[in-house]
């Protein structure tokens, strides 16, 4: 290797380390991998937005001057009203600056005094710079704060400041059913599930002892067009509901609207014709609506402004039909939006067990969040995870990240917003891909998915945000901490009261015994998760042979999952596991207990194949719900919940 090439990657390293880019990372087998100086610099433009990535040395001393004129970290947190205090630059001449903490509505100040053990004096490139101490305070109520530095002058430079409680706590010992909304069905439902049905679903829960429903993202689709994915992690936005799951017998002030009903029960559902027949009621209850009430009647008027991006989300999409039937949708996507707003504000009177969300890490590319806060994402950028076990070229998820110094600079509002959204409706919320508070795995594009990086994002701010919105709705947080989680995330998660989850299908050991060791007090515990196989198909090694054939996993590395499968098996001997597994996770120290359903009668196919795009997110339940109430097993699965959560302490 060249002096200029040693040269290119040490600057390559220092470039990417003032940018939040990792130069290196363990892969699945623990073994580091080093990102090759061209990828780093690749991101790190992308980031910066640069042209070229000549002239390296003056680039990073660019970067370093300008973290220095910024005086104040972005994002400073509080926790339990503690306020730490914090060192900040400060140029010749101001070494006693003015600082004040004001709350943002204005109504709260104080003054920052500093330290006396402070300024220090440093001279950098030439420059005379101060590093001043911030004196410690307590007791800040919760809530966000502006930390302002010289207040009112030219040089005036402003933090956020997030006062947050430091832990949260998790409910008395419960459980849950989990069901995927669209699978739901009654006896005589068309073939999709619905707000309906979940609502039925829920109250099934809570009248046999339950606390909670587990379901995947409630989020919008796209369902027709050319960008239509039916996946819920594949959302138009994180802040809006999926007007699909209507309740056509239940929508405001149409009471005479008539549901058609479906054809009956089948196999697989398609989305397209689904929502086409549903959009045609809906459409005509909403200029019903609108032409008895042209400004929506009061309740209208209420939710606007508890949704304040809604018309604008409205033009989105309406922006997608042709012109002449722009009004007309405009309309339609208004009343939807406040008509599953009135179904799903049904899961917080506390009459049927709570919502338990999920919560996608990313969102579609042409989708409405993309497009009304481009500022946020980088285009140039798409996520997903270098290679491992079964992916051995690495994955590409498909959607843009957001910048981190863009996330900071809106002072997470983008992000509070989504939490709002959720909150409205949700006591539980699962973070899907909770590692992503920390790092996502980014690739440039055009690249290939194990050409990336991975770009780091303040965990701190984040953790504080959650658990200052969560204890103000009085949630419950749960992260999705599955795969190789560092070991940042997991002491933040332990720490601020995350819960965690613990996966039975992940975690059994050949002495049954042994297995129920890793349950803690802070975890859901549950079979799998909805990217899984159900558990009969574990038991059988139907999942592995299922994986083989659409090639998501090689001879070897069946082989081997294969040994390890059968060394658990044998080693639980007689025992049936099933019953076995769900009265230890009962009696275990896990907070929360969480069974699938389609585990209870013993379904074998899944709900969804990660990697793969066709036949996911289609597959309704066999049983309807009118007969969980007599179904033996159903029956046998809560007798055993209740009889052992009551008696676990």
């Amino acid at each position: 290797m060249t002096e200029k090439e040693k040269d290119k990657n040490r600057y390559a390293r220092f470039l990417a380390h003032v940018s939040g880019v990792a130069s290196s990372y363990l892969d699945h087998k623990k073994c580091r991998v080093h990102i090759p100086a061209e990828t780093l610099l690749e991101i790190v433009g992308i980031l910066h937005g640069w042209k070229n990535s000549n002239d390296l040395l003056h680039k990073y001393s660019a970067l370093r001057k300008a973290a220095i004129d910024r005086a104040l970290p972005p994002i400073c947190v509080s926790w339990d009203g503690y306020f730490p205090g914090l060192w900040a630059w400060v140029k010749d001449g101001q070494e006693t600056p003015l600082v004040h903490l004001c709350s943002e509505d204005g109504k709260w100040k104080e003054e920052i005094p500093v330290a006396p053990d402070s300024p220090v004096k440093r001279t950098i490139n030439g420059q005379v710079y101060w590093r001043i101490r911030l004196s410690t305070l307590k007791d800040i109520p919760y809530g966000y704060y502006d930390l302002i530095l010289n207040p009112g002058a030219r040089d005036e430079r402003r933090s956020l400041l997030i006062s947050a409680p430091a832990r949260l706590t998790h409910d008395k010992k419960c459980w849950g059913l989990f069901a995927p909304l669209y699978a739901l069905h009654g006896q005589e439902t068309q073939n999709l599930g619905g707000y309906a049905e979940l609502y039925k679903a829920a109250s099934f829960i809570r009248e046999n002892g339950g606390a909670f429903i587990g379901t995947l993202p409630l989020l919008p689709v796209f369902y027709e067009g050319q960008d239509m994915d039916p996946s819920p992690y594949a959302p138009v936005s994180r802040l809006f509901s999926n007007e699909i799951f209507l309740d056509l017998k239940d929508l405001p002030g149409n009471d005479g609207v008539r549901d058609p009903g479906g054809a009956g029960i089948v196999d697989k559902i398609n989305y397209q014709d689904a929502y086409s027949a549903k959009k045609k009621i809906i459409l005509e209850a909403a200029l019903h609506y609108f032409e008895k009430y042209p400004e929506g009647d009061e309740d209208y008027q209420e939710f606007l402004k508890s949704s304040p991006e809604l018309p604008a989300y409205a033009e989105f999409r309406a922006s997608q039909s042709s012109a002449a039937e722009q009004e007309d949708m405009r309309k339609f996507h208004l009343y939807a939006q406040y008509a599953c707003h009135r179904q799903l504000s049904k899961f917080r009177a506390g009459e049927t067990a709570s919502l338990y969300l999920d919560y996608p890490v990313g969102v579609h590319r042409n989708g409405f969040d993309m497009k009304e806060y481009a500022y946020l994402f980088v285009k140039r950028l798409s996520v997903g995870a270098p290679p491992d076990l079964f992916f051995s070229n690495g994955q590409n998820w498909g959607f843009s990240p957001i910048h981190p110094q863009a996330l900071e600079k809106d002072r997470f509002q983008y992000f509070r917003a989504t939490l709002h959204h959720y909150f409205k409706y949700a006591r539980m919320l699962r973070l899907d891909h909770v590692m992503g508070l920390y790092r996502l795995y980014c690739i440039p594009e055009g690249k290939e998915a194990s050409q990336g990086a991975y770009v780091h994002y303040p965990l701190n701010g984040f953790m504080a945000v959650l658990c200052l919105e969560a204890w103000r709705h009085q949630a419950v947080l749960v992260g999705e901490n599955l795969g190789a989680v560092p070991e940042a995330v997991a002491n933040a998660m332990e720490r601020h009261g995350i819960g965690r989850m613990w996966i039975a299908q992940f975690e059994m050991r050949p002495d049954p015994v042994e297995t129920f060791d890793s349950i803690k007090e802070d975890m859901i515990a549950s079979f799998n998760t909805h990217d899984m196989f159900p558990f009969s198909a574990f038991m059988k090694g139907a999942d592995i042979q299922g994986l083989q054939e659409i090639e998501l996993l090689n001879e070897e590395s069946a082989q081997d999952l294969q040994k390890s499968r059968t060394d658990i098996i044998k080693g639980w001997g007689k025992l049936d596991p099933f019953p076995y597994i769900v009265r230890h996770m009962a009696s275990s120290a896990a907070a929360y207990v969480m069974i699938a359903l389609e585990d209870i009668w013993e379904e074998e196919k899944p709900q969804n194949i990660p990697g793969t795009s066709k036949g996911n997110w289609q597959k309704l339940f066999r049983l309807p719900i009118e007969e969980w109430q007599t179904h033996p097993k159903v029956d046998e699965v809560i007798r055993t919940l209740n009889r052992y959560r009551d008696h676990s302490s």
